[in-house]
């Protein structure tokens, strides 16, 4: 966006200036594209380039108010607040990309666009629009721009959503992959050397390498300049992974472990750490949550000794 355009007015609250005819609608009205285009008198005015631009710092304003979620001290009607604020802005940004997407606009501006268009759907849980995003990226946008910034962290953050979202199956994962061009140099990166690594270690159910693997991913490259969005929706994915295999993991050493030995400092400790991929220091808290649920109890005169029920068949 250029210096002139960063430091206008905010649009909010006023109305638009002429562009694409008789456009004078403030922005949150600005009617999508598929669904008014020749019908509203405004309906063609997102594949206006300056007004696809204007309408992204309109949303800009909009993902910066939203309250910070607070999960210990977060109030219902406080999540209320924050989780329609985030369904708007997905909303938004959606007429955007059918904007850009019907103009057929291809450029950074677009690329940004259809980025930010996947972290947040991944950072707010909502997921649906995500499998429109990944391949116009991968097929359109990122061929005609490889000087993208953040490309490789961007395929790295579709491809553990595909993981994520399809485990146990590899399934989408495995589609997408070899969907990406040649043209884009993923192959052999240190990133896709990586996502060979943890596919494997899920499909071998190698759960002490799982849990090496995802234990400090921060140190691959790609997230060493990556945008604070990107970074954040690749730690939720990596918690996510996480519990999921977790809860997998857990069910197998239910059907074969009869007792489990929780002692402070001891081996059996932290090999059930690596296990279930927990810090050492949340093992207590969780073995508690489990008993609650019928899963463990305790072995009478065995402290730190625990009986593992096995799950029903």
């Amino acid at each position: 966006m250029s210096t002139a355009r960063a430091h206008r007015r905010p649009w909010r609250g006023r109305p638009m200036r002429d562009v694409a005819g008789d456009l004078k609608q403030p922005m949150q009205y600005i009617p999508s594209v598929s669904r008014s285009s020749g019908i509203d008198k405004d309906g063609d005015a997102l594949k206006d380039l300056s007004v696809q631009e204007e309408y992204r710092a309109f949303i800009q304003q909009k993902l910066d108010s939203i309250p910070q979620s607070d999960s210990d001290r977060e109030s219902d009607s406080d999540k209320k607040v924050r989780t329609d604020a985030q369904a708007n802005v997905i909303i938004l940004i959606r007429k955007l990309r059918e904007g850009i997407y019907a103009s057929k606009r291809c450029d950074m501006f677009a690329v940004e666009v259809y980025e930010t268009s996947l972290y947040l759907g991944i950072l707010f849980d909502t997921p649906r629009d995500i499998p429109s995003v990944i391949p116009h990226l991968l097929s359109e946008l990122y061929p005609k721009n490889k000087d993208a910034l953040y490309q490789t962290l961007t395929i790295l953050v579709s491809l553990l959503h595909n993981i994520s979202a399809g485990f146990p199956s590899q399934l989408p994962y495995r589609q997408t992959i070899d969907e990406i061009p040649l043209s884009l140099d993923f192959t052999g990166t240190e990133a896709h050397t990586w996502l060979k690594g943890l596919t494997k270690s899920l499909r071998t159910c190698n759960y002490v390498h799982f849990e090496q693997l995802t234990r400090r991913p921060s140190t691959l490259q790609p997230l060493q300049s990556g945008s604070d969005l990107a970074q954040r929706a690749f730690d939720l994915l990596i918690s996510k992974l996480r519990a999921r295999a977790r809860q997998r993991t857990w069910l197998t050493l239910r059907s074969v472990y009869r007792e489990l030995s929780l002692h402070p400092e001891t081996e059996s400790r932290r090999w059930l750490s690596r296990c279930l991929a927990f810090p050492s220091d949340e093992l207590d808290a969780w073995i508690e949550s489990e008993r609650a649920l019928g899963h463990v109890r305790k072995k009478e005169g065995a402290e730190g000794r625990w009986i593992v029920v096995k799950p029903a068949r």
